[in-house]
């Protein structure tokens, strides 16, 4: 005989399950942006439908997030920036961009291991560094530098093995 304490159970267990399944596993966090796991799995095509890839891309691809994630803060901490990460900043910069820009953005576009969103996070790191270039011309790496060492960054349990701040934002490769 099922009870209404057994029917409330098995109710709750569901709704868990299904809680579980349906939200994003959070990677990282910087200065308390979270970055999901499905966002470092969509910087490459063979990740697309994938729950697991070699931890040296993983690693790889994450790093690249928190960088990006890193300046965004720190731009706008520092010099009042934001929206550098919109579709409209992308855009009007892309209409603007040199020809030598334009060829590593190219190569980028036309790599078929990588996705749009990998020339997303591209172009919002040109313009991020020709913001902070137009604000600090003489020093504007040394930015970069202290930007990514004062971010308060979290990388989750199972994945931070390889990651302290000490390390900085580009830890050597270790195997999975």
């Amino acid at each position: 005989m099922i009870t209404r304490r057994g029917v409330a159970l098995v109710v709750g267990a569901v709704a868990l399950l299904v809680a579980g399944c349906s939200s994003a596993e959070v990677a990282a966090t910087v200065d308390g942006v979270e970055i999901a796991e499905s966002a470092v799995l969509g910087i490459r095509v063979a990740n697309e439908g994938e729950v697991s890839v070699p931890g040296d891309q993983f690693r790889s691809d994450l790093s690249r997030l928190i960088f990006t994630q890193a300046l965004l803060v720190a731009a706008e901490a520092d010099f009042g920036f934001t929206g550098l990460d919109t579709p409209e900043t992308r855009e009007a910069y892309l209409a603007s961009i040199d020809p030598r820009e334009q060829e590593f953005l190219d190569s980028i576009a036309t790599d078929t291991s990588l996705t749009d969103e990998a020339l997303k996070v591209t172009v919002t790191q040109l313009v991020l560094m020709t913001k902070v270039r137009e604000e600090l011309p003489d020093d504007w790496t040394i930015w970069i530098d202290e930007a990514v060492e004062q971010a308060e960054i979290t990388v989750r349990s199972d994945i931070g093995t390889w990651f302290s701040a000490a390390d900085g934002i580009a830890p050597p490769p270790r195997s999975p």
